[in-house]
Formats: C-alpha cells, sequence, structure tokens
C-alpha cells in the first residue's frame, strides 16, 4: 500500500500517459535510503502495465560492477530470448531485426565470467546504436517504461548507455525511470540534468504510522505508535523492519510494548540497515 503518496502518484501517471503519447522522457525517483523510492518505481511500473506499456526492469547489483553493460542486459534480454521475446521473424521491421541483433550480440552472447573489463569502443558504440534502434522501433508499436533502481550499483558502461539514451529521448516512446545516488558521477549527472518529471519520496506523518502500525496489529495504544515513530522517524523501510521484529517477538501493540519498540531502533540504526 503507498501511503501517503498521492502527489507523487499522479506525477507517475501523468508521465506515462504523456511519454505514450510521445516524446520520451526521463524520470528521477528521489529521497532517502528507506523512504519509499524503490516502492514509487515499483508502483510506476504497475501503471505502466495497465496502459498498456511494455515495461522492462533492471537494477545495480554490486557484485556485478564489474560486468560491463550488466544492467542494460538485464533490460535487453527480455526482448531477445524467453517466452515473450520479439525474436519471432526476423524481418526488417521487426523491432529486433537482424542489424539489431547483430549491433547487441555482445549483450547477448556474452556472461560475467567471460566479459571484458572494459568494453572496446568500437563494440559498446555498436551496443548504443543497437540500443537506439530498438527502442525506437519498439516504441513504434507501443511505449516502453525502462526501470532502473540502484544506479549506484550499475556498471559504468551501462551508465553511459542509459545517459546515451536519455539524451536521445525525445525520438523516441520511451521513458526511463531511475532511482538515482546521492553522490552523483558525472554520468548520473547527465541524466538528472535532462530529468522531465521528478518525485521525491518522504518520509511518513505520524497520522500515517499510526494507520499502518494499527492496521498491522488490528488496534493499537498511541504510546505504541509514538514508539514506532520516533524509533523509525517515519521511514517506510525501518518501519517494515520494527514491525516484523514485533510480530517475532508477540508483541501486541500496546503501551507496555513501546519500550520494546525503542530498543529495536537502536538496534535498528546501530546495525544501519541498508535495504531499500
Amino acid at each position: 500500500m503507498l501511503l501517503e503518496r498521492d502527489d507523487e502518484v499522479a506525477v507517475l501517471v501523468k508521465a506515462v500517459r504523456e511519454t505514450s503519447a510521445g516524446p520520451g522522457a526521463v524520470l528521477l525517483v528521489e529521497g532517502a535510503a528507506g523512504a519509499g523510492r524503490t516502492a514509487l518505481l515499483r508502483h510506476l511500473g504497475t501503471i505502466g502495465h495497465r496502459a498498456g506499456v511494455r515495461v522492462l526492469r533492471a537494477g545495480g547489483v554490486h557484485a556485478e560492477q564489474g560486468f560491463p553493460l550488466g544492467v542494460i542486459r538485464q533490460l535487453v534480454m527480455p526482448l531477445v530470448v524467453g517466452p515473450h521475446a520479439l525474436t519471432n521473424g526476423v524481418a526488417a521491421e521487426s523491432p529486433v531485426s537482424p542489424m539489431v541483433r547483430t549491433l547487441l550480440a555482445p549483450l547477448v552472447n556474452s556472461s560475467p565470467s567471460d566479459a571484458p573489463a572494459e568494453p572496446n569502443p568500437t563494440v559498446l558504440g555498436n551496443v548504443l546504436q543497437g540500443l537506439h534502434l530498438l527502442f525506437t522501433a519498439l516504441g513504434e508499436r507501443q511505449p516502453v517504461l525502462l526501470l532502473v533502481d540502484d544506479l549506484h550499483r550499475a556498471d559504468e558502461p551501462s551508465l553511459r548507455a542509459l545517459a546515451y539514451l536519455a539524451q536521445r529521448r525525445s525520438g523516441m516512446r520511451i521513458l526511463i525511470a531511475v532511482v538515482p545516488p546521492h553522490d552523483q558521477s558525472p554520468l548520473l549527472a547527465e541524466i538528472a540534468a535532462v530529468a522531465d518529471y521528478r518525485v521525491r519520496a518522504v518520509p511518513l506523518s505520524p497520522e500515517g504510522v499510526r494507520r499502518l502500525v494499527c492496521d498491522r496489529f488490528g488496534g493499537c495504544d498511541k504510546e505504541f505508535v509514538a514508539a514506532c515513530y520516533d524509533a523509525s522517524g517515519g521511514s517506510p523501510r525501518d518501519l517494515r523492519e520494527l514491525l516484523n521484529r514485533a510480530h517475532s517477538e508477540h508483541l501486541l501493540g500496546r503501551a507496555a510494548d513501546a519500550p520494546r519498540i525503542r530498543e529495536f531502533g537502536a538496534a535498528l540504526h546501530v546495525a544501519g540497515v541498508a535495504v531499500d
């Protein structure tokens, strides 16, 4: 449930609607870690599906930062392999035409174990051209939504490719939605500089925390809610962790349980939970 996000959701709906009509756009989902950025990005995908948009997802993974174009590969592979691939027939008018398949061959045929540390400039140039041709052709049939989370863990060639597509978005029916880190590299700054839409995930209000806590426990005391708010700061991520811990400890959402919630909160911040 997306609570207290009506304004943000309105922007997401507007971005999908306007991009479906063209031209392409870039959307940033900003905010502090734990504030619900991933939830907004996920909801954008739901909006896209309902609007008949082709939704492609990817995310940076720390273990794959040394795998060039790993994030882009996540986006492209569903189009060229698997049950929903666009490979039935390779006529020139197909989004995955023979030319596009040739240009994108390094994405399809490589793996983390055999990928070079840095792609050859010619290879990277071909991939960028192939991506542009692919998404331009695909967008003529159906709007495309690219959802990319955890950009701070993305490999640099993938960031180059996203920046390349962002700069050329006006010629495609494509919406590129990303969750940028706070410390932006030059490539991330390029993407952010051309953003057409921005939404910011913010902490929940005390009332929002009360609603979630009472829904979880089927009722709750105000002292317990206050402890939950103080311990989480309204962070949906931290609140979820607290409530999961409270449930596992068989707490009942009563005033007598408030000290335990404060203990959980102190331990949570010491541990430095980093999952958004």
